[in-house]
């Protein structure tokens, strides 16, 4: 694994993510279109707390976003639960956050211990490595759901 490289990929879907947020209303941001089961926000937010649910809790470790955050966008959630107003800004503001600290932990080489954990595609996680590895895949997976959302809510205009 070439975590230089890791980082590289985690930075350009975190851009992408960020132009979508930065290219929608609001409401775009929060419309889940007939056949989908979220909108472009939740798919972001769940990328960020995926993340962090991989890497920091499976490795022991606090995660840097707030417990609120986490039940909102972990797996088996959608939209339709929630029971306050999402903020979009605290979605966007997260992007590069938890990033920029996952960078300094990764350097610091806190990622020690690792439960193992196996993938929704079947994939074991048995390492840090693996997990940011698998976690780069599954964000690129949700860019590519956020993105058709956003043809979806585009052509509603």
């Amino acid at each position: 694994m070439n975590p230089k490289f890791e980082f590289e990929v985690l930075n350009a879907i975190r851009n992408k993510f960020l132009k979508l947020l930065d290219e929608h209303t609001e409401e775009q941001l929060l419309t889940v279109p007939e056949g989908f089961n979220n909108n472009i926000l939740w798919q972001i937010g769940h990328s960020v707390v995926s993340h962090q649910r991989l890497l920091y809790l499976k490795s022991g470790l606090e995660m840097n976003v707030a417990a609120s955050y986490v039940n909102n966008f972990k797996i088996g959630t959608s939209p339709a639960m929630w029971t306050k107003d999402v903020s979009v800004l605290e979605v966007k503001n997260s992007l590069f956050s938890t990033v920029l600290q996952f960078q300094k932990d990764w350097d610091t080489g806190i990622f020690v211990n690792y439960e193992v954990v196996q993938t929704s595609f079947g994939i074991n996680l048995t390492n840090p490595h693996d997990a940011f590895a698998f976690s780069n895949v599954h964000e690129a997976l949700h860019y590519g759901n956020a993105f058709a959302i956003s043809k979806v809510v585009k052509s509603k205009i």
